[in-house]
C-alpha cells in the first residue's frame, strides 16, 4: 500500500529514532501506535505540519524529553523502522488520538483528563 504521507529517508530515520526513544521496550503494536499519534499531530491544526517540525517543536522552553535526554540520537530498531512504515499507510488512526503517556510515570494531571481511546503496553492513548 502506498504511504498516505510522503517522507524523505532522513525524515523517516528521525521519525523511527523518535519512536524508538518513546516506545523502547514496547511491543511492535505499541510502536505503531506511537507512530500513528505523531502522524495525527501532523494533521491536527494545533501542531506543526511536518514530522520533522513536530519532533523538533519547542514547547515552553524545552523540547520533548527524548530530545533533552539524547535518546533520539540513538539508532532505531528494526521494529521502530517497520512501525513507522506501517503507520504511514494510515489504515488505523487510533480514533485520531493525539496524546500518549505512561500512567506509571506521568506527572501531569491534565493529560489524565483526556478521553482514553486504548491502552497498549505501558502507554495510554487519548484524545
Amino acid at each position: 500500500m502506498e504511504p498516505a504521507i510522503s517522507l524523505s529517508n532522513e525524515e523517516k530515520d528521525l521519525f523511527a529514532r523518535l519512536v524508538e526513544a518513546e516506545a523502547k521496550g514496547e511491543s511492535y503494536e505499541g510502536k505503531v501506535a506511537v507512530s500513528t499519534v505523531v502522524l495525527n499531530w501532523v494533521e491536527f491544526p494545533e501542531f506543526p505540519d511536518t514530522v520533522t517540525n513536530v519532533i523538533n517543536e519547542v514547547v515552553g522552553n524545552a523540547y520533548a524529553s527524548v530530545q533533552q535526554n539524547g535518546e533520539i540520537n540513538k539508532p532505531a530498531s528494526d521494529d521502530s523502522i517497520r512501525a513507522v512504515e506501517e503507520a504511514l499507510t494510515r489504515k488505523d488512526r487510533l480514533h485520531d488520538s493525539i496524546y500518549f503517556y505512561n500512567p506509571e510515570i506521568a506527572t501531569d494531571t491534565w493529560i489524565r483528563s483526556r478521553e482514553v481511546v486504548t491502552t497498549i503496553g505501558n502507554h495510554v492513548f487519548a484524545k
